[in-house]
């Protein structure tokens, strides 16, 4: 993990969270399917409806693109956390200084 001050550590960590519950979820939802499809569950067509419009919502991207697209959108978020952490900086350092100019 890279830090760069406390409020990427709590921005990573939040990512993981929310990345950790997506995939469980997802695992779940690929369990459901295995079920119906092997006739261990009965087919819920409300269900089965709501997955292939969720499905159709989600762009189709090749595996490779989508870890580029992941790690490009992140390295962004850490360069805006950053770059407010250096502003955070700056300013406390200028009001020391004018602190101790007058």
């Amino acid at each position: 993990r890279l830090l760069i001050g406390a409020a990427s550590l709590s921005d990573a960590d939040s990512m993981e969270v929310t990345i950790k519950k997506l995939l469980k979820t997802l695992q779940g939802v690929g369990e459901y399917v295995d079920e119906v499809a092997s006739g261990a569950k009965p087919r819920d067509a409300e269900l089965i409806g709501l997955l292939q419009t969720a499905m159709a919502a989600a762009p189709a991207l090749p595996p490779n693109a989508f870890g580029k697209v992941f790690s490009s959108q992140v390295q962004d978020m850490l360069v805006a956390v950053y770059l407010a952490n250096l502003t955070r900086a700056q300013l406390a350092l200028a009001e020391k200084l004018q602190a101790v100019a007058i």
